[in-house]
This record gives C-alpha cells, sequence and structure tokens, in this order.
C-alpha cells in the first residue's frame, strides 16, 4: 500500500499535535501549584524551617541549662546576682573607677 500524501500530511498532524500537547503538559506541570517550580519553593521553605526549628531547639537547651544552674548552682548565682544586680556581700567595700581619659583622634 503506497503511503499517499494525505496518510503523510495526517501523520505530521500527529506528530503536532503530541508534541504540542507534550510541551503544554510540561509547561503545566512546572508552573502549575503541583509543578517543580512550586516543589522547589517548597522545599527551601521546608529546609528553612527545619534549620529555624533546630536553633529553637538548641535554644530551648540553653534555657533548660541557665534554669538548673539558677536552680542548684550557688556560685552561680552569686556571679548573677554581683554583675546584673551589683549586689555585695555584707562588709566588702565597693570602689568606683572613674575613667577620665578621652579619646583623641589620630593624626
Amino acid at each position: 500500500m503506497p503511503i499517499t500524501r494525505k496518510s503523510r500530511h495526517a501523520s505530521k498532524n500527529r506528530k503536532l499535535i503530541f508534541f504540542t500537547g507534550l510541551i503544554m503538559g510540561l509547561v503545566v506541570l512546572s508552573f502549575s501549584d503541583l509543578g517543580l517550580i512550586r516543589y522547589f519553593q517548597l522545599k527551601r521553605e521546608n529546609n528553612r524551617l527545619i534549620s529555624q526549628i533546630n536553633d529553637l531547639k538548641d535554644y530551648r537547651d540553653a534555657l533548660h541549662i541557665e534554669k538548673k544552674r539558677l536552680e542548684e548552682d550557688l556560685g552561680y548565682i552569686e556571679k548573677i546576682a554581683r554583675e546584673k544586680f551589683r549586689m555585695v556581700k555584707p562588709g566588702e567595700k565597693v570602689f568606683r573607677v572613674k575613667d577620665n581619659r578621652t579619646v583623641s583622634p589620630s593624626d
């Protein structure tokens, strides 16, 4: 059976329709809510959130350690009282040092 001009033309049309549909499908999959671009955006957001969660866990652990020290370590409590609240033991003398030096621009 010889290939006619009409059958070649129909074959080209089918290929054109197939490739057009394929390209349109890829475009839709790439740019829709279920597409590749959205996937990578969500993956980046997920990584950012995981990092934030890990930072918060580290901060929580540091707070637990600080709480435990404040509950149990008398030396640490004394250090905090002296530094933050400027407390002194009875009988201690406090000396204030006044710095009168000034910074001058160098030539």
